[in-house]
């Protein structure tokens, strides 16, 4: 399997490329990671903040950079606007390779008062990106529901329960988000293996 040695999120503000490296040039592409990079022709991340999205080429010929222009922004209060501001966040970049659609994910989460080690939701907001860099922040993604741990952030249709959901794992936290109002319903959760698996028949 192919793998990408790079500190890619603190590398994507800079020009020089000289930080990739391929190692192997064999690709298994029974996994659901292949089959991604194989659609998108691509390994694609997004930098620390979420303002700019890498994307390499596993053949060395086509690597860039793209800055995304964010739009339609919420409008907080300020308690909440505080209350993000003191969270620590992560971006995931989630792709559909069903409808074709890009999401970037920014994840707010707070330790809990009774135990640091401990991290819990304070709050979630997902941007819909096209092909010119927009970012624009939604409340709807349609038929889909996204799930985000420590394994491969993805899309899947809800076919058997209902849409417009974020589902989030950790090791200590399993959390479903209402992306409708963005109402957040957590739970005490331990887990030595905190991953959604990624569907593995889609095409």
């Amino acid at each position: 399997m192919s793998l990408l040695l790079s500190r890619l999120s603190k590398r994507l503000g800079e020009p020089a490329m000289k930080t990739v490296l391929w190692l192997s040039s064999s690709w298994d592409h029974n996994s659901a990671f292949a089959d991604q990079l194989n659609v998108n022709g691509m390994f694609r991340m997004p930098g620390s903040g979420g303002h700019l999205i890498g994307s390499w080429d596993r053949f060395g010929k086509q690597h860039k950079f793209q800055r995304l222009k964010f739009k339609n922004l919420p409008e907080l209060t300020k308690a909440k606007r505080e209350l993000l501001c003191s969270c620590s966040v992560s971006e995931h970049l989630v792709e559909s390779r069903i409808t074709g659609e890009t999401f970037l994910v920014k994840w707010f989460r707070k330790a809990t008062p009774k135990c640091l080690s401990k991290m819990k939701t304070r709050g979630l907001m997902v941007f819909k990106i096209d092909e010119e860099g927009k970012a624009v922040y939604t409340q709807d993604i349609g038929y889909l529901n996204i799930f985000i741990s420590k394994s491969e952030a993805f899309c899947d249709p809800a076919i058997e329960k209902p849409s417009n959901f974020a589902e989030l794992l950790d090791f200590d936290e399993m959390t479903t988000v209402c992306l409708d109002d963005y109402f957040i319903a957590s739970g005490n959760f331990t887990s030595r293996a905190p991953y959604f698996i990624p569907p593995q028949n889609q095409m």
